[in-house]
């Protein structure tokens, strides 16, 4: 049973925890577009997770319409354990090529992400393309 089965998160919660430890705090239209989440589903998502312990939000003092986002400490404890397994999971993953391949490969995943990304921005809902990050162990899931 994988950790994140056994933490009852989906693919999608974990992608919004890693934005959050990235980024502390996050805008929910930065959110949904970073971590690749249609907006609607996005607060949906946030209201499981919150109602979990895992993120509070807030509405922004001199935006009303926008909300802030950030985990607790309980979510922040989660997902800095959840993205260690991750990059070591990479990291065992990636022993089975050499240096040079190990590049070409990331750099493909980073292309395809950006690709699927660029393929969401013609959704009605204009999830804008997810910006790519550094090609190391431990970023191809979070986008």
């Amino acid at each position: 049973m994988s950790r994140l089965a056994r933490d009852s998160l989906n693919l999608p919660a974990y992608r919004v925890m890693a934005v959050l430890l990235q980024q502390n705090e996050c805008r929910s239209v930065d959110l949904a577009e970073q971590a690749a989440i249609e907006p609607p589903t996005l607060s949906r998502l946030i209201s499981t997770m919150r109602a979990r312990g895992l993120v509070n939000r807030q509405r922004s003092g001199t935006d009303a319409r926008a909300v802030r986002i950030w985990l607790t400490r309980k979510g922040r404890s989660l997902a800095e354990k959840l993205t260690a397994i991750s990059e070591a999971s990479e990291r065992e993953i990636l022993k089975a090529l050499p240096p040079a391949q190990t590049q070409i490969v990331l750099q493909a995943l980073v292309k395809l992400r950006e690709a699927a990304a660029a393929n969401m921005s013609q959704t009605p809902t204009g999830i804008r393309k997810i910006k790519s990050q550094a090609t190391r162990p431990g970023s191809l899931l979070r986008g």
